[in-house]
């Protein structure tokens, strides 16, 4: 479950990374609002949000947010509210409240991407993940999906510079290429565990890349190259926070230190990139993309959910298919 306590919640922000709100936001539709003896629980999904508030701000929040109703008007709302306000919104809890269109608010447009990313996961993933931990019994299971996971984390160049050759404001450029820059170089996370083996990276840059990895960076290439709306719904997928909250509750590294030898200094990195989602921005930075778009076509969000489906879809097949489980 995902999980967001605070006394001031905060986004990570970059240079210019921050949510640009519609003028009226509300209460998605499907959100369940608690209250608790700390204050407010947002719930959707497998996403919940504890904001820690007395009853009275709890009480006016949610009047604000009540849906029906105008909505909370956000031009020069307070700093913190803001950063309330923006939680929310990575969790598909809001709804733009003065919207007309044509076409998809972006913060409607978010709602619908992380509401579907859930179906789309519930549907695809949770019995493949399940075997495929179970096939990582030995060194030898190890040493493939080392191989193929070094290879997908390098073509990370590859499938993120599309995206730039879009048009796009100057605030979300700054933001990809940052992600394009941190991206570039994590594939040296896997230095510790190669050596376990006597390997070194140009070892694996002799190995060609399984038909099921290449699929996987195919479809992010495509998806850069298309919009960077469709990309920007395949990171949300991609970037995900982790679930667990450490590498022994990891269901992937605890069987790879359980079954298949590999140490904790060899597994720390690659949990450290998983975190480094967080901490650096990339879980939040498609959605902000989406978030900050005040106007999005109909069929490319259609689009984006499609390859999104597409996607998750195929990394399914990649955990099958690596360790022939």
């Amino acid at each position: 479950m995902t999980q967001a306590q605070y006394r001031t919640p905060q986004l990570t922000h970059q240079t210019g990374f921050r949510v640009i709100l519609p003028e009226r936001v509300s209460i998605s539709l499907g959100t369940e609002a608690i209250r608790v003896d700390e204050g407010l629980r947002l719930k959707r999904n497998n996403s919940e949000v504890n904001l820690r508030l007395d009853s009275a701000a709890g009480d006016a929040l949610l009047s604000a947010l009540r849906t029906p109703g105008p909505g909370m008007h956000t031009p020069g709302i307070a700093d913190t509210w803001q950063k309330v306000l923006e939680h929310l919104a990575m969790h598909g809890m809001l709804q733009d409240a003065a919207f007309t269109g044509p076409g998809v608010s972006g913060i409607d447009a978010l709602r619908e991407a992380v509401d579907t990313l859930y179906a789309q996961m519930t549907r695809h993933s949770s019995a493949r993940r399940a075997r495929f931990v179970e096939g990582l019994k030995n060194r030898n299971t190890a040493l493939i999906w080392l191989g193929q996971a070094y290879l997908f984390t390098k073509s990370a160049r590859h499938h993120i510079s599309p995206v730039l050759d879009h048009d796009m404001t100057s605030q979300e450029r700054t933001m990809w290429t940052r992600f394009l820059e941190d991206e570039s170089w994590h594939w040296r996370i896997y230095r510790p565990a190669m050596a376990l083996y006597g390997l070194n990276f140009p070892d694996f840059d002799s190995v060609e890349a399984a038909p099921s990895t290449q699929r996987l960076i195919d479809i992010l290439h495509d998806g850069a190259a298309r919009s960077p709306i469709v990309y920007a719904v395949l990171m949300n997928y991609v970037e995900r926070r982790p679930v667990a909250d450490g590498p022994r509750s990891d269901r992937l590294l605890s069987a790879l230190t359980r079954n298949c030898g590999f140490t904790d200094a060899a597994v720390k990195p690659i949990w450290w990139h998983s975190t480094e989602n967080d901490l650096a921005g990339h879980s939040d930075l498609g959605a902000v993309v989406i978030a900050n778009r005040r106007n999005i076509d109909r069929a490319e969000l259609d689009e984006a959910i499609a390859r999104s489906d597409e996607l998750i879809g195929a990394s399914c097949e990649w955990l099958t298919d690596v360790i022939q489980v």
